[in-house]
């Protein structure tokens, strides 16, 4: 082979493992349930025009695998950008990155294939500050997105008179797990129990619930769950260790019958999908309102954060913090959102799950 051939298929070759190189970014995302359908939104806002593949298809909002493929070129130019997400809890990531567990996710952006693909994940979202929970070390690097805001929520046969649960009830529902339906409308010949769904203790919304009334958020509590298949079906309560996703705590108060009345908190996206959200109960007397949050009227809400583990690749920080990235998405989304709320509307702040809300 003469010089210029060589040259010319050195050259080649080159050019052609540089096409290689370039031509795939993949992001692994864990984490939070009860922000997956707020994170749904924004990451499909990334793609727009030039998203190629989802799986499962539009509307996944509620699912808790989810994978996507196309181009982002405001962080990626023209390389084909693969996002797969598998939501388990908040807890959960933060447990999953700290110590490099592996994730299952879909492994096609084909709509209606099964096939899975295990791997560690680059992001962790989570409701949670990772100082809130058992797993602390080493850390981990920190980017609120938004505020996710959750809410106390009876079930579609429960009576509409339960409507306000206090700081006070609250805390002695978790510790018992069931209460007479008098002691929350004040009609102690309403003797019938009422019954405390909820999530297990690697959920970041259950930390937050049971921060937000003083319980203390990796406290024990009294949880129960339908018989039947998954604990969502069925028609007695039995005991439980909670629900790993907000969605099975929510399917069972859409089903519990009018002789097992329950409660459980959900995240808002999750407390929307009851009867449209008007099971939500107030919460010492206050509504949730985005604006109730923002104001600091509300109090049940927590900041929506996205951990990096350490050495993650430029690629995953590019896609949570750069101008164009999900952090801005999330931001721009939440700025007419009424479930979750803008980080940049918010005139309050607080330094810890469930501490203290002051101006800022």
């Amino acid at each position: 082979m003469n010089q210029i051939l060589k040259t010319a298929a050195l050259a080649t070759a080159v050019v052609g493992l540089t096409v290689v190189a370039q031509a795939q970014v993949e992001i692994r995302i864990t984490g939070s349930t009860a922000f997956r359908a707020t994170t749904y939104a924004a990451i499909r806002n990334l793609y727009g025009a030039n998203l190629t593949g989802q799986n499962p298809a539009h509307d996944a909002s509620g699912k808790n695998q989810v994978t996507w493929a196309g181009t982002i070129p405001a962080l990626f130019g023209a390389q084909t950008v693969t996002v797969r997400a598998s939501y388990s809890g908040s807890v959960e990531g933060i447990q999953s990155l700290v110590l490099g567990n592996n994730e299952t996710f879909l492994a096609s952006s084909n709509a209606g294939d099964t096939n899975t693909v295990a791997g560690p994940a680059d992001i962790a979202l989570s409701d949670v500050f990772q100082s809130t929970t058992d797993f602390t070390s080493p850390l981990l690097s920190d980017t609120k997105l938004g505020i996710v805001s959750f809410a106390w929520v009876r079930s579609v046969t429960t009576p509409t008179s339960v409507s306000n649960i206090t700081h006070q009830l609250a805390q002695q529902f978790l510790a018992t797990g069931d209460l007479p339906i008098g002691q929350f409308t004040g009609d102690l010949t309403q003797t019938q129990d009422i019954y405390l769904v909820g999530r297990n203790k690697l959920s970041g919304t259950r930390i937050t619930a049971q921060a937000d009334c003083g319980y203390g958020g990796n406290a024990d509590a009294q949880l129960w769950q339908l018989d039947g298949a998954g604990g969502t079906v069925g028609t007695t309560f039995v005991q439980s260790s909670g629900f790993a996703s907000g969605g099975n705590a929510a399917a069972v108060l859409k089903v519990a019958t009018a002789a097992n009345p329950s409660l459980s908190y959900l995240g808002v996206s999750d407390a929307l999908g009851v009867n449209g959200g008007a099971n939500m109960l107030t919460f010492n007397g206050v509504p949730f309102s985005v604006t109730n949050v923002w104001n600091g009227n509300y109090s049940f809400w927590g900041y929506e954060h996205a951990f990096l583990k350490p050495g993650v690749g430029a690629n995953a920080k590019k896609f949570v913090q750069d101008a164009a990235g999900l952090k801005t998405a999330i931001d721009t989304l939440l700025l007419t959102s009424t479930g979750n709320t803008a980080l940049s509307k918010m005139k309050v702040a607080r330094n810890a799950d469930g501490g203290p809300i002051f101006p800022q």
